[in-house]
């Protein structure tokens, strides 16, 4: 077999992975829904929820390792750090974020 011939798959292996890739598209769904909420009854932005938990995990924590933890990159995390110092939820300070979470 060559290396761009890929084997014969069956029918259980194409439902099954079909059915997986189906339940993480729709638990992904769910989560976004739930952030949503949470985000929205706590007065927060939603991209700011990984923010908050990486502080509230850490302490105090550079911009590049509260992009690290959920994978994003630093100008996303610096775009989120931003929208939530202007809510005054964190304080940026001396390129490292401070928890600051409003009551």
């Amino acid at each position: 077999m060559s290396h761009l011939q890929r084997p014969a798959e069956s029918p259980v292996t194409v439902v099954g992975t079909d059915g997986l890739i189906d339940a993480l598209t729709q638990l992904g769904r769910k989560q976004r829904i739930a952030a949503e909420r949470v985000a929205r009854d706590l007065g927060w932005p939603r991209a700011g929820l990984s923010v908050l938990r990486v502080l509230g995990c850490s302490g105090p924590a550079s911009l590049s390792d509260v992009a690290a933890a959920p994978e994003v990159d630093a100008s996303v995390a610096s775009r989120q750090v931003g929208a939530l110092a202007d809510a005054g939820h964190v304080d940026p300070d001396d390129r490292r974020t401070r928890e600051e979470l409003s009551p």
